[in-house]
C-alpha cells in the first residue's frame, strides 16, 4: 500500500478557505471512462469515426446538462474524451478536425454548421456550451494542411495533426484553441512548429491551458504564470498515476498550491492502466476530487474562489545547511525516475528530522512513524533546464 504526501519547502499548504474572498464562481470537471473504438491502427472512413466519437460527445451532453442545472460556469472534459489513444498517425486521421484560429476569426459552429466540413464534433461542442450557458473545455485533434514547398517542417502527408484544447464561451464561440507542446509517446501527433502558451479570460478569472504532460516543462507551465499572470489552470488530462510522486491528485493539487492557481483537472478513467484522478484545488487545499477504481464516469463540481491577479510573494527562504538527527539514516542515494536523478534517504528511526540540499535549495522534514517496522524514503529533486525550475519534494512511503 502506498502512502504520499507532498511538501513544498518553505510554504505550509492547509485545506482551510476561510481568508479567501467571498466571491466565487463555479466550475466543473469531469472523469470520463471513455468508449475506445475496435481499431485504432489502420485509417478509416470519416462517418465510421463520427460514429464512434459521438458516443462519447452523447455522455458529454449528458454531463453538460447536469451542470447547466447546476449553473457551472466552466466545464473541463479529458484528454483523448471524445476518440479515445492508442492511435498511429493514419488510424487518427479521419478522427480530426479542420480547426480555425479563433485569434484572427469569429465563428460559432452551432450558428454556422457549415462554414467548414466534417466539424460535426466542433458544432456538438459549440451548442453544448451555448445551451448550457456554460465555458466548455475539451480536447479534440486538429487537422491543419501545409505545404512543403512553403514549409519545410510540413509532415510527407501534407497536413499537421495536433493534439489540442478547444474553448467554447456561453454562447458558443471558439475563444481559444492551444496546440499540445509536450507530447508523451503519441506519435500519431505532431509537435507544434510554433510552441506557443494559450491563456483566455472570463469574467470570473484569466485561464492558463495545459494538456497532461505539459505540467512538467517550462513551456507552457511557467510561462502562463510568468508571461500569462493567469490565476486558473484548465487541465483536460489523461494521467497515468506514477509513482512515487506523480500520483495525479497529489502533484496536480500541488501544483495549485505552489503555483498560486485554482486547477480544474479532468482525467480519462481506465483504472486497470492506472488511469484515474480528477480534481478542483485552490491553492489552498482540494475543492473536490474523485479517485477510485470503478471505471464510471463522475461530475465534480465545486464553488471555486476568484483569485487576486497578483500573485502572493512568499519569504526569502531562510539560510538552511543539511541537517541530521538521526544515527542510522545516512544512507542517502541516487536513482532514476521516469529518466530524472533523485535524492533518496531512508528514514530507518521512529522519529527524527531531516533537511536535505541541492544546491542552495533545503528543505526540511520532521517526521515520526507509527510503528518502528515502516520504512520511510525521503525524495527530494530539483527539476532543471528539462522541466520546469521548481523544486517539488515528496515523502514516499511503503510499507
Amino acid at each position: 500500500m502506498f502512502f504520499e504526501i507532498i511538501l513544498f519547502c518553505f510554504y505550509s499548504c492547509t485545506n482551510s478557505l476561510d481568508m479567501l474572498d467571498v466571491h466565487t464562481y463555479k466550475g466543473a470537471v469531469f472523469e470520463h471512462s471513455v468508449i475506445m473504438p475496435e481499431n485504432t491502427k489502420e485509417w478509416v472512413n470519416r462517418s465510421y469515426a463520427l460514429g464512434n466519437m459521438m458516443k462519447n460527445i452523447d455522455v458529454y451532453q449528458k454531463q453538460a446538462m447536469k451542470a447547466g442545472k447546476e449553473k457551472v460556469d466552466i466545464l473541463v472534459f479529458p484528454e483523448d474524451g471524445i476518440y479515445g489513444y492508442r492511435f498511429n498517425r493514419k488510424g487518427v486521421e479521419s478522427y480530426l478536425e479542420y480547426i480555425p484560429d479563433p485569434d484572427l476569426e469569429d465563428w460559432n459552429a452551432c450558428d454556422e454548421p457549415d462554414r467548414y466540413n466534417n466539424t460535426e464534433i466542433q458544432r456538438s461542442l459549440s451548442c453544448m456550451a451555448k445551451d448550457n450557458e456554460l465555458y466548455i473545455v475539451a480536447n479534440i485533434g486538429d487537422n491543419q494542411p501545409c505545404s512543403r514547398q512553403n514549409d519545410p517542417n510540413c509532415p510527407s502527408d501534407d497536413h499537421y495533426q495536433f493534439n489540442t484544447a478547444v474553448v467554447y464561451n456561453k454562447t458558443g464561440y471558439l475563444i481559444t484553441k492551444y496546440h499540445k507542446i509536450n507530447l508523451f509517446y503519441e506519435y500519431q501527433f505532431d509537435v507544434p512548429p510554433e510552441r506557443k502558451s494559450v491563456s483566455f479570460e472570463t469574467p470570473f478569472g484569466k485561464f492558463g491551458v495545459m494538456i497532461c504532460f505539459d505540467i512538467i516543462f517550462r513551456n507552457p507551465a511557467i510561462e502562463l504564470l510568468e508571461n500569462h499572470n493567469v490565476d486558473n489552470i484548465v487541465f483536460p488530462t489523461a494521467w497515468m498515476d506514477a509513482l512515487p510522486i506523480l500520483a495525479a491528485i497529489q502533484f496536480h493539487s500541488a501544483f495549485a498550491a505552489g503555483a498560486n492557481v485554482n486547477f480544474l483537472a479532468a482525467n480519462l478513467k481506465n483504472s486497470s492502466f492506472k488511469v484515474h484522478g480528477s480534481g478542483i484545488y485552490s491553492a489552498e487545499g482540494y475543492l473536490d476530487f474523485h479517485y477510485d477504481n470503478e471505471d464510471v464516469g463522475k461530475l465534480l463540481i465545486a464553488e471555486i474562489p476568484i483569485r487576486n491577479r497578483k500573485r502572493n510573494s512568499y519569504p526569502e527562504p531562510k539560510n538552511m545547511t543539511e541537517e541530521n538527527n538521526s544515527m542510522t539514516s545516512n544512507n542517502r542515494f541516487q536513482s532514476l525516475v521516469f529518466r530524472d536523478l533523485y535524492n533518496f534517504v531512508p528514514l530507518v528511526d521512529i522519529q527524527g528530522k531531516r533537511t536535505i540540499c541541492h544546491n542552495k535549495l533545503c528543505c526540511s522534514l520532521t517526521y515520526e512513524k507509527k510503528t518502528d517496522t515502516d520504512d520511510f524514503l525521503l525524495l527530494v529533486r530539483l527539476m532543471d533546464s528539462i522541466h520546469m525550475k521548481v523544486l517539488i519534494t515528496s515523502k514516499f512511503a511503503y510499507y
